[in-house]
């Protein structure tokens, strides 16, 4: 019976100690921003441009934008998820961008060279300030 009640003991002592490591770095574990940023460059000739907006919490933003072909046209917000940047999902939107929509490659705090760290408060305000900017442009 002692050789069970150590054995379970073990078990139960190095779950708690995955579940705190798991507390301790889930940051990390949820969001992979590379040490990379992205090129506009690399985009030439597709009417990409890059905009910067202001977060209600006061950083200051790159984003990547190309208005719609037609004025008041739709516009795409692209949120990249939580790993890479803005300019490895270029290339998924070729079609949309080819069929005259405004396509808007939202960039993340922490992500691309902007400022901040990732977090799921700060994102939605990222999120928050880009369809601020975008009523804004009409």
């Amino acid at each position: 019976m002692g050789n069970l009640t150590g054995f379970f003991g073990s078990i139960l002592a190095v779950y708690g100690l995955l579940l705190g490591g798991m507390f301790v770095f889930q940051r990390s574990m949820l969001y992979f921003p590379p040490g990379d940023q992205p090129v506009l460059t690399s985009v030439g000739g597709t009417g990409i441009e890059a905009v910067t907006v202001t977060t209600e919490d006061g950083l200051e933003l790159v984003h990547w934008y190309r208005p719609p072909a037609l004025p008041g046209g739709p516009v795409i917000v692209m949120f990249h998820g939580n790993a890479g940047h803005i300019g490895d999902r270029v290339p998924k939107y070729w079609p949309l961008l080819k069929a005259g929509f405004g396509v808007f490659f939202a960039e993340y705090r922490g992500y691309g060279g902007n400022p901040g760290s990732p977090n799921e408060a700060g994102l939605t305000a990222d999120g928050r300030s880009v369809m601020t900017y975008l009523s804004a442009q009409g």
